[in-house]
């Protein structure tokens, strides 16, 4: 999260606001991965979860703070493809 805050330039009230959005998805998503069900079941309460978040801050965001951060998201997603990728070839 800190690295978004510094890419993003978010200062102040923006900032705290963006550290509770944040956090409230983040309980979200700590139970769905720690809840029994397929991945299919969990990769769809995943997205739901963030397509939620990403409505939050689009509505806190500049257009041009919410287009960095959703590239952010997007290297984030690259990062943790490879790690599974890695983790299966093993």
């Amino acid at each position: 999260m800190e690295k978004q805050i510094e890419t993003l330039q978010l200062t102040g009230e923006k900032k705290g606001a963006f550290i509770e959005i944040s956090d409230k998805y983040y309980e979200k998503i700590k139970t769905v991965q720690e809840s029994e069900g397929s991945r299919m079941s969990k990769f769809k309460a995943l997205k739901a979860i963030q397509d939620g978040k990403n409505e939050e801050l689009k509505l806190l965001l500049t257009e041009e703070e919410f287009g960095a951060f959703k590239e952010l998201q997007k290297e984030n997603r690259s990062m943790l493809k490879e790690r599974y990728q890695q983790k299966s070839k093993s």
